[in-house]
């Protein structure tokens, strides 16, 4: 659905609140988040389509700027 020179928003707290507490303690990624980021990044890639990363919460930027 997303074309050339579209943007997709990625919110990581949507894969849970395990996934928002390993962020807010700055926590490497699971395997299983990283693998699904870097296929969500190798599709966009592809599509020619650009990421926003969305913290929604100042406290967890960190842990994804990370």
């Amino acid at each position: 659905m997303i074309g050339e020179g579209d943007w997709l928003g990625v919110k990581f707290t949507g894969a849970g609140q395990k996934v928002t507490n390993a962020l807010m303690r700055q926590e490497s990624p699971s395997p299983a988040l990283g693998a699904a980021m870097d296929a969500i990044c190798q599709k966009a890639k592809a599509q020619g389509c650009k990421l926003w990363i969305d913290a929604e919460h100042q406290n967890i930027q960190a842990g994804i700027d990370d």
